[in-house]
């Protein structure tokens, strides 16, 4: 198996929403490469943030970005900026959300020398408001039709489900 057959799989079992597929074939096949050919190839990491997101495994994504150290920065490619900020837009949102149905489901294990990495991935919203006002620049500089949606959707979740509390907070809002 090379990694380009590895990555083709890997996005036919996103494209059909078999995220447990997905995840379940990278589990199996991953020994295959390196950490570091899995990290710089940009199709597999965003297909797997994808694939985690669709599973519902938020925090398993923040978790894989920090196991394969992808950074989060402007040298980022936008195809993995996008697909981070939709993971944070849907962790947002599930946090926010009072629907059953959009909460996470069980922890997503990548191995078991996970022990190594800090068990507690589970950011509070303060954190994630911080992470998605360090995405926005980097997005707003691809200038592209995906980025800007990806922008959009992370302004109007975070000022929506602010607006919608009780006790909105409106130094939050005037700050974001």
């Amino acid at each position: 198996m090379n990694l380009f057959d590895f990555s083709r799989q890997i996005s036919q079992l996103k494209r059909d929403r078999r995220f447990g597929d997905a995840l379940v074939y990278f589990k199996e096949n991953k020994t295959h490469f390196t950490d570091e050919r899995i990290a710089s190839n940009e199709y597999i990491i965003s297909d797997l943030l994808y694939c985690l997101r669709g599973a519902n495994h938020f925090d398993a994504g923040f978790k894989f970005l920090t196991i394969y150290s992808v950074p989060i920065n402007q040298n980022t490619p936008e195809r993995i900026l996008s697909a981070y900020g939709w993971l944070l837009w849907s962790k947002y949102k599930s946090e926010n959300s009072h629907a059953a149905g959009l909460q996470e489901t069980e922890e997503y294990h990548f191995d078991d020398e996970e022990s190594q990495i800090s068990k507690q991935f589970h950011y509070q919203k303060s954190e994630l408001i911080a992470r998605i006002e360090k995405l926005i620049p980097l997005l707003y500089q691809q200038n592209t039709e995906f980025s800007r949606s990806v922008i959009s959707n992370l302004f109007s979740i975070v000022l929506k489900s602010e607006k919608g509390k009780p006790s909105p907070s409106w130094q939050l809002v005037n700050d974001f």
